[in-house]
């Protein structure tokens, strides 16, 4: 764990662009890798606001894992340009994150991953004393509120997988992705507001899934196997009185 998460973290750091055609500082360009493992930057990037959170969720694991804090405190400066690509792509609009500066696109899961990074990041700021943690503390909420006022379909009890300039996209459930496999991700991030909110949620998805096992790729039968469990446990918190 410590050395395949170690190097794939040190590898992140030591691509990341100091200053981006965006004028965007932390974050990291697509690579190819020639035959003679030379790299070769193509100049561009997609879903960077999944990559950033997904990095940062990874970076607070690898701590609580391993406790480097030398690690962490000399690419001090690396983590927050990373944690902060996150607010800056959010839209003034509507509060939700776009995938990169020049889209309009917004995803469920992407921004359920940027929420549960901001709520790391936070942690971190905690345990380092580093500033900035009310901004953070109000990037995640506003974040959490977005998702719930503008994708959220309470009448159905599912979220809108995606929105563009064109507008919302309502999930066919017969789907497994993305429309079906973005709603696991709400319950996997706390996105979910209240007790009732996911259990009603929970067990929507569970009938679906049940279903259609199956018809997922290994990567997403895991990622719906943690929901599954992520879900258990809350119940089990949740009976013993213990609040988030």
């Amino acid at each position: 764990y410590e050395t395949t998460c170690g190097n794939y973290i040190r590898g992140y750091f030591n691509h990341i662009n100091p200053l981006d055609k965006y004028d965007l500082t932390g974050t990291v360009y697509h690579y190819d890798i020639d035959f003679d493992g030379k790299e070769y930057s193509l100049n561009t990037y997609h879903n960077i606001d999944a990559a950033s959170a997904s990095f940062i969720l990874l970076l607070h694991r690898f701590y609580k894992k391993t406790g480097y804090k030398n690690f962490i405190t000399q690419n001090r400066k690396k983590i927050a340009d990373i944690a902060y690509v996150i607010p800056h792509l959010m839209d003034d609009k509507d509060g939700l994150i776009r995938v990169s500066p020049v889209s309009g696109v917004k995803l469920l899961e992407n921004n359920s991953l940027c929420y549960a990074a901001m709520r790391a990041y936070v942690d971190m700021i905690d345990e380092f004393g580093w500033d900035k943690k009310d901004f953070y503390v109000e990037a995640a909420q506003d974040i959490r509120t977005a998702i719930q006022v503008h994708l959220y379909r309470d009448h159905r009890l599912e979220f809108y997988w995606k929105r563009d300039q064109k507008g919302k996209y309502t999930p066919n459930w017969k789907i497994v992705y993305p429309d079906r496999y973005s709603q696991l991700f709400p319950m996997l991030y706390d996105v979910l507001e209240s007790d009732t909110q996911r259990k009603s949620f929970k067990n929507r998805c569970y009938r679906y899934f049940d279903q259609t096992w199956s018809e997922a790729d290994p990567l997403r039968v895991t990622v719906i196997d943690l929901a599954r469990r992520k879900c258990t446990a809350d119940e089990t918190a949740a009976s013993k009185g213990e609040t988030k």
